[in-house]
């Protein structure tokens, strides 16, 4: 359920409750966002500083993993979201599953805001994208030869951080792509 995990993501990030109110917080937030999207955003994520990133990674879940009475109640967040103050929406799917988010978000808001990325079809280019954020993180990636041709193999945490493995070593390697595609999407032509 799409409305339940991004009332839970919500929750995840609220200062804790001092007080209990019968159900759940993130029940409560569910509740409140299918009822009242705009109000629930304006009033919860607000209250998280802004400007906010909402990152949905593997959006075609809600296409593959929800029946459709749950998708068409989700876009209604997906909207009070990209009219909220503050907010900034990253979706990211499969290519395939174009065809559908355009026909789910309308074919004006979808122009409006898509970001193609170019595909890499060059092994440099793959390393730069790959390695850059990684370096800066101190991840070690270690590129396995197969064949003619270097593919990506694996990450190692050998480096400066033993413990890359944790979220915060991700999150340092995503925060780079992510201020890219922001300053990418600042200039794209509307």
């Amino acid at each position: 359920d799409p409305l339940r995990q991004m009332a839970e993501a919500i929750d995840r990030k609220l200062p804790e409750e001092k007080l209990s109110l019968g159900k759940p917080r993130a029940q409560r937030l569910r509740e409140t966002l299918e009822a009242n999207p705009s109000q629930t955003i304006g009033n919860e994520l607000t209250q998280l500083g802004q400007p906010l990133l909402l990152f949905c990674d593997q959006f075609e879940e809600l296409f593959t993993q929800s029946p459709p009475e749950r998708a068409a109640a989700f876009r209604s967040v997906i909207d009070a979201i990209r009219q909220g103050k503050g907010l900034k929406l990253v979706l990211t799917l499969r290519s395939e599953f174009m065809p559908q988010l355009m026909e789910w978000l309308g074919s004006e808001a979808f122009e409006a805001s898509l970001l193609v990325l170019d595909p890499i079809r060059d092994d440099g280019r793959l390393r730069k994208i790959i390695e850059g954020p990684a370096d800066e993180a101190g991840v070690a990636v270690d590129l396995l030869g197969r064949g003619d041709n270097d593919q990506l193999g694996r990450l190692s945490h050998r480096r400066r951080h033993p413990a890359a493995a944790n979220a915060r070593a991700a999150a340092r390697m995503l925060a780079p792509t992510c201020s890219r595609s922001v300053r990418c999407s600042a200039r794209a032509p509307r």
